[in-house]
């Protein structure tokens, strides 16, 4: 069965034309910006002894730790993107009144009123390949207190480009105050999108509308949202969506599709689906025609009706590139919830 995609709001595409320049843009825009050193990954020796303990399998679990890795194409010097978001459990956090939060959307405090609370966090880590370290992770950040979840802080990330291949992550946040402190481990295999054919990134499943992410991304630094060049988008990590979720948004970069050069774009059509548990098709989008790298798809959540709560179910993204005849699929899974 199908059923109609709604358009974009005006908003949603010219935040994502500011992210999703063509190569030759991006590439401008971060010739134009100003150079600065990426910043150095600094931990503290509490944080430090806990990342000894979790490379030898001790992780510390005083907070409950939501994370899930996103690799997408670099336009900054070539290699993949590897972006980590990440959630937090607001009970263990000790909050308290900030007049400087991090986010830039967050209002400034009127006079007079109460001011946000925001809890100071350290996040670090180390990043291993074929057991060596490559990457060392290590900042802090003031996370506000979230309006719409009493459980889990908003999404953050964190990141830096790597070469192709794979990778383990061990990296952990802490409390500055309580000290109370959660690890984890990720594993990742990295692809080369600059090679290898047609291929997507990863797919964000995103509601709410992009947020701008000024100045250049760097390492060693805490972004609202999970950041792609100059947009963040608010993924919840867990792809668990209430069946009265009106709509959310599939964000994601085509790679490697041959160029028309007359029209200097590539030809592509997009095909969505969702299948249930047995792999059976339950709906389908009609075929999108596509003529730039990224990809921001609307799907009409709610309007879903054979979507149950508590069921399991995966978004389906067949891209093809039809000047070089090739296709490449991908596969979401996702819950829906009461």
């Amino acid at each position: 069965m199908s059923y109609p995609v709604r358009a974009f709001r005006t908003l949603c595409v010219l935040a994502l034309v500011l992210v999703f320049a063509s190569p030759a843009v991006a590439q401008q825009v971060v010739q134009q910006a100003v150079p600065m050193p990426a910043p150095q990954a600094i931990l503290s020796p509490e944080a430090t002894v806990a990342l000894d303990a979790a490379l030898t399998g001790d992780m510390a679990r005083d907070l409950d730790l939501l994370g899930r890795p996103f690799l997408f194409p670099s336009m900054q010097g070539g290699g993949t993107l590897m972006m980590m978001g990440f959630r937090m459990s607001e009970s263990g956090l000790m909050f308290g009144a900030d007049t400087a939060v991090m986010v830039e959307d967050q209002a400034e405090a009127a006079a007079g009123t109460m001011l946000p609370e925001t809890a100071g966090v350290e996040i670090f880590g180390s990043v291993h390949q074929d057991g060596v370290e490559v990457r060392r992770i290590g900042t802090t950040a003031k996370i506000p207190k979230a309006t719409g979840s009493t459980e889990h802080t908003a999404t953050f990330s964190f990141g830096d480009t790597v070469p192709a291949g794979s990778y383990e992550i061990v990296w952990g946040v802490r409390d500055v105050v309580s000290g109370k402190t959660a690890m984890r481990s990720d594993t990742l295999e990295v692809p080369d999108f600059m090679t290898g054919g047609l291929r997507t990134s990863s797919v964000l499943i995103v509601e709410g509308n992009p947020m701008q992410a000024p100045g250049m991304f760097q390492p060693n630094s805490v972004y609202h949202g999970v950041r792609i060049l100059t947009a963040s988008f608010m993924d919840n990590l867990t792809h668990e969506f209430s069946k009265s979720t009106p709509s959310i948004m599939l964000v994601f970069l085509v790679s490697g599709a041959q160029f028309d050069a007359a029209k200097q774009a590539p030809s592509l059509e997009l095909n969505y689906r969702i299948l249930d548990s047995e792999g059976e098709q339950i709906w389908r989008a009609p075929p999108q025609p596509h003529n730039r790298a990224p990809v921001g798809q609307q799907i009409p959540l709610s309007q879903i009706s054979v979507l149950e709560p508590g069921n399991e179910y995966t978004f389906e993204i067949v891209a093809k590139d039809l000047i070089a005849d090739a296709e490449t699929v991908t596969t979401v899974p996702f819950r829906i919830t009461e």
